[in-house]
């Protein structure tokens, strides 16, 4: 839909440029409030949780822009690509070791498609695929063994939302449950 009606071409996409923001952006983000934790024996644990709670925070921001600009961040890499690129930049720091400067490898980023508007069908798309790749490497678990699971984080109503493309990509609830998808853990029963 970029460029529809005006008679100036489509800004180029820039995936490498985004990746290496995004990355250098959570590097920031941890430096500065992983700076103030305690030495401890249990500095590893505070790190990996940072991480992961900068990684959600991140990714919920670019979904917001996404809705108050029509061309959003997505206009130059998909979403998954774009959390792809906040684990490499923020692993050295996890470690405590010194952040590299961020090169993503050109062959590492998926050509985005250009024709076609991106709107909900591209997001059922993409979470059908999430799901499939999580039930291939799980033992094809049924969808109700998923959202009973006490570790999946969602709800039969809210998954069914999630499958339409309904629910929120901001909402806390979708931010989870597809990283528990991609983490692909094994469901637990609740008991």
């Amino acid at each position: 839909m970029v460029g529809l009606g005006s008679t100036t071409p489509p800004r180029d996409r820039e995936p490498i440029k985004v990746t290496r923001i995004l990355g250098e952006y959570a590097q920031e983000l941890f430096s500065t409030e992983a700076e103030a934790y305690p030495a401890d024996d249990r500095l590893a644990q505070w790190r990996m949780a940072l991480a992961k709670r900068i990684e959600t925070d991140i990714m919920i921001h670019i979904r917001k822009l996404g809705t108050v600009y029509a061309e959003g961040l997505e206009y130059h890499l998909r979403d998954s690509e774009m959390q792809k690129s906040i684990w490499p930049a923020l692993s050295p720091l996890i470690h405590g070791e010194q952040a590299d400067e961020i090169r993503p490898e050109p062959s590492s980023i998926e050509a985005k498609p250009t024709d076609g508007p991106l709107g909900k069908d591209s997001d059922v798309a993409r979470r059908a695929k999430l799901l499939a790749e999580y039930k291939s490497a799980t033992g094809d678990p049924s969808n109700r063994k998923i959202y009973t699971a006490r570790n999946s984080g969602i709800h039969k109503p809210e998954f069914l939302r999630w499958q339409r493309g309904d629910l929120p990509s901001t909402s806390q609830t979708c931010v989870n449950f597809e990283r528990f998808l991609r983490e692909k853990k094994a469901p637990m029963p609740r008991q």
